[in-house]
């Protein structure tokens, strides 16, 4: 242990540990507007903002007692480790019984630093430890938490240490931010031009589209009746299959390299199209579906959870992912803003078969019936939102470089084997 640093106990620089509400009884998800949101693990886990929160009705007392002030720590203790949260300003969100608040004592301890600390692996192999030796279902009892044993540098150097984590963390948050914002254009302008039809409505009612000519110009300037109700006039009924089809080419267990890229039900995000998370095919003892760079993958396993997102990579994926690949060129936009579309997914949902475990097919997707307008304003759309997931696809590749440099300098900054200084020239080298 380097010579200033000190050896503490948890316990020693924390002011309180305590569990949250009780999830049924003192602080409900509800599903209707209130001031107030509750912090989940899954919440915590699935790095989902405040907005995505439930909502919650507590008590006053609850509310004073359990809202979530800045530079706490929130822990998971009922799901697996590593599930941590630092708020960084005032919330009005209490949490459940689920997590842990840890409150330090200003001044002898930072707590971002503490933070990345409960990130390290030697935190974690203790919580294993007290909770049964597994971080599948962790069941961690407060007092124990009090006894882990770490070494402490003084506070300016933890601080120092903390900004550097943090500059990755803040790099890769802005990131996620840009992306959502991309994200959620490029789902706007698919439901105004094939959902809610807008241009075709302002042509029909004679008010100006707002679109340069050459995009006006290709939708229609009327609507007719179909078995979907009021469609665009000349837009044939049809399927996804009539765009986009599904290679089902499969790779066997000894096919594949133990480096190839993978992608599982569990790597895909929910509500997003940005695929920044991957495994690789070493250890895989069943077949996969294998997906070129490119290609939309819809989770096909409770499709509820809306997890539609494109390929950046060529590699091999879960048979509870249904592969999706472009007929025509630069129609890869429209399939997966089709695809993330909330018609889309609830049509699956309704035909999905399964109660427990409900899954839909490439076969049931197709049976959703659609308006396909003419094959250049898709391509269009295509060539719009094309610039918009290349970047998506650019800052999730960032941020997975950056995660694994913030991951591999953690367990040497915390232990002091890596010095400030040269931690610093590393930031200055990924560009950050």
């Amino acid at each position: 242990m380097i010579s200033d640093w000190r050896e503490v106990k948890l316990e020693d620089v924390v002011e309180s540990i305590n569990t949250g509400l009780d999830a049924i009884r003192r602080a409900p998800i509800v599903s209707y507007p209130t001031p107030i949101k509750c912090l989940r693990i899954q919440d915590v886990s699935q790095n989902k903002s405040i907005s995505n929160w439930g909502f919650t009705e507590v008590k006053d007392s609850d509310y004073q007692n359990y809202k979530l002030r800045k530079g706490e720590i929130i822990m998971a203790r009922t799901c697996s480790t590593g599930i941590n949260y630092l708020v960084k300003k005032d919330l009005n969100a209490v949490f459940n019984n689920g997590l842990a608040r840890l409150r330090v004592k200003k001044g002898l301890i930072d707590p971002k630093f503490l933070f990345y600390r409960f990130r390290s692996s030697s935190f974690i192999n203790y919580i294993n430890a007290i909770s049964g030796g597994t971080s599948v279902q962790l069941n961690m009892k407060v007092g124990d938490l009090a006894k882990y044993e770490f070494d402490l540098p003084p506070i300016k150097i933890q601080k120092a240490i903390a900004h550097i984590l943090g500059t990755f963390d803040e790099k890769i948050e802005l990131n996620t931010r840009t992306n959502e914002t991309l994200e959620g254009i490029a789902k706007a302008l698919f439901k105004s031009w094939f959902i809610d039809f807008d241009p075709v409505r302002a042509k029909a009612e004679g008010r100006k589209t707002l679109l340069p000519d050459e995009i006006s110009k290709l939708f229609p300037n009327s609507f007719e009746d179909s078995e979907l109700g009021e469609t665009p006039s000349g837009w044939k009924l049809g399927n996804i299959d009539q765009i986009a089809l599904n290679p089902k080419e499969k790779a066997k267990p000894f096919e594949m390299n133990s480096s190839d890229r993978y992608i599982g039900l569990e790597h895909m995000p929910r509500k997003s199209i940005a695929l920044t998370d991957s495994s690789t095919a070493e250890n895989l003892a069943s077949n996969k579906n294998v997906f070129k760079k490119g290609d939309i993958l819809y989770g096909k396993l409770r499709p509820y959870f809306k997890k539609t997102g494109f390929a950046q990579f060529d590699g091999v994926c879960s048979t509870d992912i249904v592969v999706v690949r472009e007929k025509f060129k630069l129609c890869r936009g429209f399939i997966c803003f089709l695809l993330a579309s909330n018609p889309f997914i609830d049509f699956t949902v309704a035909l999905s078969s399964g109660t427990r475990m409900p899954r839909t097919s490439w076969n049931q997707m197709c049976e959703f019936l659609l308006p396909i307008p003419q094959l250049p304003l898709v391509q269009i759309f295509g060539e719009i939102v094309s610039p918009m997931m290349d970047k998506i696809r650019i800052n999730s590749e960032q941020s997975i470089s950056l995660s694994s440099v913030r991951d591999a300098l953690l367990p040497k900054l915390i232990s002091g084997q890596l010095k400030i200084p040269d931690a610093e020239k590393m930031l200055e080298e990924v560009g950050i």
